[in-house]
C-alpha cells in the first residue's frame, strides 16, 4: 500500500511543492489518498508515516479539510469501531504470517499440535514441505485465531480507535467528530484522568467537560498548585488546549505563587515559579502570532523581569483570546451547544 501513495507523490500531487517547504498535507492531496486507497486506515498509517520521515509535509490544514466537503465522509471513517476492528483484524493475521513480526516458527508450532491432537499421519516436514498443505493448515489456524478475537471484542466490546486519531478529530471540530468523541467519553464512564476523550471535548466546547475543567482549575488555585492537575493544566495549555479556551484556563493560573522542578532531578537551577512556565507558553503564542503588546513585555528567559509586568501580559493574553476565538468560530458555530 505504501508504493500506492509513493507513486502519488511522484506522480506529481506535490510536484509543484518537491523543492519548496510544505507545511501541510493539502486535502486535494488527502482526498486522492483516499480515492486510491482500499481501507481509511491505510490512508491513516501512510499519513503518518510520511509526515514523521517527510521533510516536506509537517503538520495538517485543518481548516482546509474542514471546508473541503467531499473529505468529510472519509475523515469521519477514522473514528468509525467497526472499521478500526476490521483493521486490527488484518493486522493481527499478518502478525502471524512468516516474515513479519512472529515468523512461521509459531505457525509450525501450532501445526505440530493439531497433528498430535488429531492423531494425524502426515507428518509436519511433509506439510512443511508442500506449499499447498502449509497454506492450508496456515489459513485454518489463522482463521481460528481471529474467530476467538472476534468472541473477545464481542464479550468486552470493539476497540475505540487510537488517540492520535481522537487528537486528528478534536483538531477538526467536525460536529460529527464531536458527538462520536462525546460518545466514547460516555461508554467510558466520563472520567477525568487518563480517560483520551476529556481534554478533546473540553477543546471542542463542550459544556459538561468545561464546568468539570473549570472545577478542577479552580481546585488547584485553591489548594496553590499542591495536586498533579496543577502540572496537567499547564501542560494541557501548552499542548491541547492552546486556544481561547486554554489561553483563559493559562492567565487564571498566573495566580498560582508556587515554585516547580522544571524537569524533577532536583537541580536548584531548573526549579522557578510556576507562573514562569505558564508566562513562556502566553509568550510564545502571544509574539509568535503578533499580538500587539506593550512594549515593556519582552520575551526572556529566564522570567524574573516578566513576572513584573503580569499585568501587561494578561492583557495582551486577553487580545491572543480574541485573535483564537476567530480563527475558531468557523467550527465552533456548528456545534449543537453553540449560542451567539
Amino acid at each position: 500500500m505504501k508504493n500506492i501513495f509513493t507513486t502519488l507523490f511522484l506522480s506529481g500531487i506535490l510536484s509543484a511543492n518537491l523543492h519548496a517547504q510544505v507545511n501541510y498535507l493539502p486535502a486535494d492531496s488527502l482526498l486522492k489518498w483516499f480515492e486510491n486507497s482500499h481501507h481509511p486506515f491505510d490512508v491513516w498509517d501512510s499519513i503518518r508515516n510520511w509526515k514523521e520521515n517527510s521533510t516536506h509535509i509537517t503538520g495538517y490544514h485543518y481548516k482546509q479539510y474542514y471546508q473541503t466537503p467531499s473529505l468529510k465522509p472519509h475523515l469521519m471513517k477514522w473514528l468509525d469501531r467497526d472499521l478500526y476492528f476490521h483493521r486490527q483484524l488484518i493486522e493481527l493475521r499478518e502478525s502471524y504470517l512468516p516474515n513479519n513480526k512472529k515468523d512461521s516458527a509459531y505457525i509450525t508450532y501450532k501445526i505440530k499440535g493439531r497433528l498430535k491432537q488429531n492423531k494425524n499421519a502426515v507428518s509436519i516436514d511433509t506439510i512443511l514441505s508442500t506449499p499447498k498443505l502449509y497454506s492450508l493448515y496456515t489459513d485454518s489456524i489463522l482463521n481460528e485465531i481471529l474467530e476467538r478475537k472476534v468472541i473477545e471484542f464481542e464479550t468486552k466490546g470493539k476497540p475505540f480507535p487510537g488517540n492520535l486519531v481522537i487528537d486528528f478529530h478534536m483538531h477538526l471540530a467536525y460536529p460529527e467528530s464531536y458527538q462520536q468523541i462525546r460518545s466514547f467519553w460516555e461508554e467510558t464512564g466520563k472520567g477525568t484522568d487518563r480517560n483520551p476523550y476529556f481534554v478533546p471535548l473540553v477543546r471542542m466546547g463542550d459544556p459538561e467537560a468545561r464546568a468539570i475543567y473549570d472545577a478542577l482549575v479552580k481546585k488547584t488555585l485553591k489548594n496553590n498548585c499542591e495536586d498533579y492537575f496543577c502540572h496537567d493544566a499547564y501542560s494541557d495549555g501548552r499542548s491541547y488546549l492552546r486556544g481561547s479556551y486554554g489561553t483563559a484556563k493559562l492567565i487564571e493560573l498566573l495566580e498560582i505563587d508556587q515554585m516547580v522542578d522544571l524537569f524533577g532531578h532536583g537541580d536548584p537551577e531548573d526549579i522557578i515559579p510556576y507562573k514562569c512556565r505558564v508566562i513562556d507558553v502566553l509568550l510564545e503564542d502571544i509574539f509568535n502570532y503578533n499580538i500587539n503588546v506593550d512594549p515593556v513585555v519582552k520575551y526572556r528567559d529566564p522570567c524574573e523581569e516578566d513576572v513584573e509586568h503580569l499585568p501587561e501580559i494578561k492583557a495582551a493574553a486577553q487580545k491572543l483570546i480574541e485573535y483564537y476565538e476567530k480563527q475558531e468560530y468557523y467550527w465552533m458555530s456548528n456545534m449543537p451547544f453553540y449560542e451567539e
